[in-house]
């Protein structure tokens, strides 16, 4: 079966990573998926280096002590498989520098692949305009009949892709800050009571891990309030006056047009005076010889 292996790297090599291996189907046939898998990396930051294999990769180079596993990843393969003319099987193979993967961080990687896939199989455009029912095609911009906006709105998976990206890490936080909080209250109680050292020795500790603690918390719930309400570029609101009233220019040298009026009654019109037009003529009385008629 003809395959397509897509890598998409951060260019750093680091030793003992973690592979995260799962599958999705994607519809349409291999040339169709990797045409439109070439433009949502490009969507999603990705710099697209080769197509025969395709080879993606970002500019920034992966971290190992992130708490963001976006970050972490070192490379992701995808080896595109044909199930028929209609549907092709994506195997994606995310490469993670990080040893300690959880399972939300897992998570957070299979909704980057939706979002990936979400972006290569959405449409340009909606094929029916919902002002007027115009169909217009998959590339327009524009409804060829009231000229409204037809373009699709981004994809929910990239919504959940940065819900959950920024949600997790601000978990993680919140658990640091929780498990530093007892481990710190702990040790200092072993230092005050088994030890047999100066109580200030424990209750300096204890002082030190309530700080490191309160920050990874204050750290956390900022992380996650960021997340829940991301700031918004606001459109500026100019207040300008109000236009005014344009009143038609009185034009003396034509009559007033009135609406909805056929060409017969305008020619009409043009052609005999109105009432308020008509000059009398006084017509003076003539004799006329009748005699003749008789």
């Amino acid at each position: 079966m003809p395959k397509l292996v897509a890598l998409i790297g951060a260019g750093s090599d680091y030793t003992q990573p973690t592979n995260h291996i799962f599958k999705r189907v994607i519809a349409g046939d291999i040339e169709t998926v990797q045409e439109r898998l070439v433009g949502a990396l490009k969507k999603m930051g990705y710099r697209v280096v080769s197509e025969q294999p395709l080879v993606a990769r970002r500019e920034r180079q992966a971290s190992a002590c992130s708490f963001d596993v976006l970050k972490c990843v070192k490379s992701l393969t995808i080896d595109l498989t044909a199930i028929n003319s209609t549907s092709t099987l994506a195997t994606f193979d995310s490469e993670i520098i990080n040893s300690l993967v959880t399972k939300g961080d897992r998570q957070t990687i299979e909704r980057e692949a939706e979002a990936i896939i979400a972006l290569a199989t959405a449409r340009l455009a909606e094929p029916v305009c919902a002002l007027c029912g115009m169909n217009n095609s998959s590339e327009s911009h524009f409804c060829r009949g009231c000229g409204a906006s037809v373009e699709m709105s981004e994809p929910s998976e990239l919504e959940v892709l940065r819900l959950t990206s920024g949600a997790r890490p601000a978990h993680q936080f919140l658990v640091l800050g929780f498990v530093s909080a007892l481990f710190f209250a702990a040790l200092a109680m072993f230092l005050i009571l088994f030890t047999g050292k100066s109580p200030k020795v424990g209750l300096s500790v204890l002082a030190a891990g309530e700080v490191f603690a309160t920050l990874c918390f204050l750290y956390g719930i900022r992380r996650l309030h960021r997340t829940l309400n991301p700031a918004r570029i606001e459109d500026e609101v100019v207040s300008l006056d109000p236009p005014r009233e344009l009143r038609p220019a009185t034009t003396t040298a034509l009559t007033p047009h009135a609406a909805n009026r056929s060409v017969t009654e305008g020619t009409t019109e043009l052609l005999i005076p109105r009432e308020s037009e008509r000059v009398a003529v006084p017509v003076g009385a003539h004799e006329v010889d009748t005699a003749e008629i008789g």
